[in-house]
């Protein structure tokens, strides 16, 4: 979920969507979606949400109370999800939150006994923000099929966000958008420029702060104006992101923020 600077900010859900034409706000009962369309900042959603405030209050006070969780909350403790018994050969991992795209998922485990030392995952359609995988011991899934299950999970997540958050943020800046965005899982980098205009992401970017995030983002697009890491770069970087020093050296440990079960390879 996304913030609004206010004093009482307001959780939200972004959501681009090609055939809007203006920016509309939805009332879930799980919280409150915006959809915008394709080239509009994360600057001017903010502000929608910020100037439609007080209805967004009155229509959440008439929603019914929430139904009683299943199971204590998955997201208490993030950026924590993973814990292993015993760690070399199976791992359960509770919840993937990403960060990045303001979004947290639980993971449910259903028991398949047929599918011993494998598992399989669905996205249930009657569940949307949900993922199930299915393994023959739910209390101690395989590591290697599970990790291989979400990474692809959450390369797929990334291959849909990054393309219109990219560009939504290079035309923000008035930077000329890439020609191509590439979606990895880079082992030593967060993110890359070619000579040619293609930008590289690593799909653990959306484990990341947003505000980290958008910092990995910035730099690579400042590298349209300079390939190299020169005076005029780094004081283009400083002009897009004030903050850029804090941001890069935070950055050094942001590893921390993905989980070691995604990451590990």
């Amino acid at each position: 979920m996304r913030e609004t600077a206010a004093s009482a900010p307001i959780p939200y859900r972004l959501r681009v969507s090609a055939r809007a034409t203006r920016m509309r706000i939805v009332i879930h009962r799980d919280g409150v979606e915006v959809v915008v369309p394709v080239r509009t900042s994360p600057a001017a959603a903010e502000r929608f949400v910020a100037s439609s405030r007080d209805w967004i209050e009155r229509m959440l006070a008439k929603l019914p109370p929430p139904e009683p969780p299943e199971a204590p909350d998955p997201f208490a403790d993030l950026p924590l999800f993973a814990h292993a018994s015993p760690p070399r050969t199976s791992v359960r991992i509770d919840a993937v939150a990403l960060q990045g795209m303001g979004r947290a998922v639980p993971v449910k485990y259903v028991q398949a006994p047929m599918l011993r030392g494998q598992a399989t995952m669905i996205e249930p359609a009657s569940r949307p923000n949900t993922l199930v995988i299915y393994c023959a011991d739910p209390a101690a899934p395989p590591r290697r099929a599970v990790r291989t299950l979400l990474r692809e999970w959450v390369r797929e997540q990334a291959k849909a966000f990054f393309p219109d958050y990219i560009h939504a943020l290079a035309d923000e800046l008035g930077i000329r958008r890439p020609r191509e965005i590439r979606i990895g899982f880079q082992r030593t980098v967060w993110g890359s420029r070619s000579v040619s205009g293609r930008i590289s992401l690593s799909a653990t970017l959306l484990f990341l702060p947003p505000h980290l995030l958008r910092h990995v983002a910035v730099h690579e697009l400042c590298h349209t104006l300079h390939m190299n890491h020169g005076s005029r770069f780094h004081e283009a970087l400083a002009q897009h992101d004030p903050l850029s020093d804090r941001h890069s050296i935070e950055l050094k440990k942001a590893e921390s923020f993905v989980p070691s079960s995604i990451r590990e390879t």
